[in-house]
């Protein structure tokens, strides 16, 4: 059957599907025709994105929470996505010895589950930056955040290297983590020599509070007011 609704399509909206989904795996937020505008790789005008979202939700592919919020996949949607859109792609060398590293040779499946259960949340850097990743992070998963800018990881220049960057500097590549307490030294284990960073603690306190370099607070914020603050662009587009 998905088969079938994915030849109703043409390339654009496979495409657009692709991405819409993509970008919802990773962020789990309602995908904006202008974020796939943005992101999805087409040069087509947010109008156009919406009219071909349009089609794809009178299909039963994607759907909106409500009618100021963008899309999400249905669970058709996914079939699609799985059974014709998605592309595997095999792991470098390097990606896999980095999998490897962390999984015990004689592991069995109480292992593996428990060697993956130590990452509790990760979320990419590229809308937004550390701050918005780290507000996101914090009030989805109902925990607090304690962050130092001063350990955060940094190569740029002496004269860039500012809270305002450090908080807001976007970046697809670099993603803010957090892990059980007591499976941090595993986790940084198998980091190895990657460039990485512990830049603070999750806490129990529904705030999040973020140190600036010199030591004062830069951000100290209840995840109630963040939530809704976050929610209210929403209703506005």
């Amino acid at each position: 059957m998905s088969r079938k609704v994915a030849e109703l399509l043409d390339s654009r909206a496979r495409h657009l599907l692709r991405a819409l989904i993509s970008e919802y795996i990773r962020d789990g937020h309602p995908v904006g025709s202008r974020t796939l505008a943005r992101t999805a790789g087409l040069d087509v005008s947010p109008a156009t994105i919406r009219n071909v979202m349009a089609d794809l939700e009178e299909i039963g592919l994607v759907a909106a929470p409500h009618s100021s919020a963008g899309r999400v996949p249905t669970a058709q949607g996914y079939r699609v996505f799985v059974d014709t859109l998605l592309e595997i792609k095999p792991l470098d060398a390097s990606e896999a010895a980095l999998i490897h590293s962390g999984i015990p040779a004689a592991a069995g499946t109480q292992a593996l589950l428990s060697n993956a259960s130590s990452l509790l949340s990760c979320h990419d850097l590229s809308d937004g930056g550390l701050a918005v990743a780290a507000a996101e992070s914090a009030f989805a998963g109902g925990f607090g955040m304690s962050i130092d800018l001063s350990r955060v990881a940094w190569n740029g220049s002496e004269n860039g290297w500012t809270d305002v960057a450090l908080l807001f500097s976007e970046s697809a590549s670099r993603l803010l983590v957090t892990v059980r307490r007591e499976n941090h030294e595993t986790f940084e284990a198998i980091m190895g020599e990657t460039c990485w960073s512990r830049v603070g603690i999750v806490i129990e306190e529904q705030i999040l509070s973020i140190e600036a370099i010199e030591g004062h607070d830069v951000i100290m914020a209840d995840l109630a007011e963040l939530k809704e603050a976050w929610q209210k662009t929403l209703w506005e587009l």
